[in-house]
């Protein structure tokens, strides 16, 4: 064999041996056989990887949550002691309550003649913080001063009226418990094709006083007053934490299985 074809073998396998080793030091993988001979010659056998396995320990920040989380529990159980529980709250007369626990509705609901009356709110957070407007005290000194107490909030809800025609009249209304405010008084009628945007009433606080003293009036007859506003505010503080407390159960409990 000629020095050309030699030194041409040579280089050959230089670079198949090269282009196998680049491979090699690409793969990420664990070597679990080695070669062996074949029994028909000196073949080496294909080589066999495996992926490392996967821990199976629980992570530290898992077990630290679970920890964390109990310590809640127990505070807030502390607290729920000191509370007055929701079984003391006496709910209005003429009233029926539905209040489903892992549910953030609550529904009041009675009869007044044909009409049905239907109040429905939420312990959702977001729904118990509705700024409401400020009081305004007037005083009379050498000169009349206007002084606003710092606005408080409250809980939103919303009071439905409906006839035996399917007439609804809606009131939207919020409370802190000491007050109720409304801020609309709505006629029901649906959207359809031709009326999309159906208009159901004014800005509730350019009503003229008169009006407005005649919806609170109409409302108060039918048990929407101050003692609905604190049982309501009171009821739905008292299921907002219950549910808090239920959550931090069921996620406890997630992590430790």
């Amino acid at each position: 064999m000629s020095r050309q074809i030699l030194r041409a073998v040579s280089n050959g396998l230089c670079r198949s041996l090269q282009a196998r080793s680049y491979m090699a030091t690409g793969m990420r993988a664990t070597v679990t056989s080695v070669a062996t001979k074949q029994s028909s010659g000196n073949a080496m056998a294909p080589l066999v990887f495996s992926q490392p396995f996967a821990s199976s320990t629980v992570p530290s920040s898992e077990k630290a949550l679970a920890e964390i989380l109990a310590k809640e529990i127990k505070e807030e159980a502390k607290l729920d002691e000191e509370d007055e529980p929701a079984e003391d709250l006496v709910i209005p007369e003429g009233f029926e309550l539905v209040s489903k626990e892992l549910n953030n509705e609550v529904v009041l609901t009675r009869k007044m003649g044909s009409e049905t009356i239907k109040i429905t709110s939420s312990a959702h957070a977001d729904n118990t913080r509705h700024e409401m407007d400020p009081i305004v005290d007037t005083e009379e000194n050498d000169e009349e001063e206007e002084e606003e107490e710092e606005a408080s909030h409250g809980v939103a809800f919303v009071v439905e009226i409906e006839k035996g025609d399917d007439r609804k009249l809606t009131f939207d209304c919020v409370t802190d418990g000491s007050r109720i405010e409304l801020r609309s008084v709505r006629i029901g009628q649906a959207a359809t094709k031709d009326l999309p945007d159906p208009y159901e009433g004014p800005e509730y606080h350019g009503l003229d006083d008169d009006v407005q003293d005649g919806f609170e009036d109409y409302l108060a007859e039918r048990g929407i007053n101050l003692e609905l506003a604190d049982y309501l505010v009171n009821f739905i503080a008292d299921k907002e934490e219950g549910e808090y407390r239920a959550w931090l159960a069921r996620v406890q409990k997630f992590l430790e299985q």
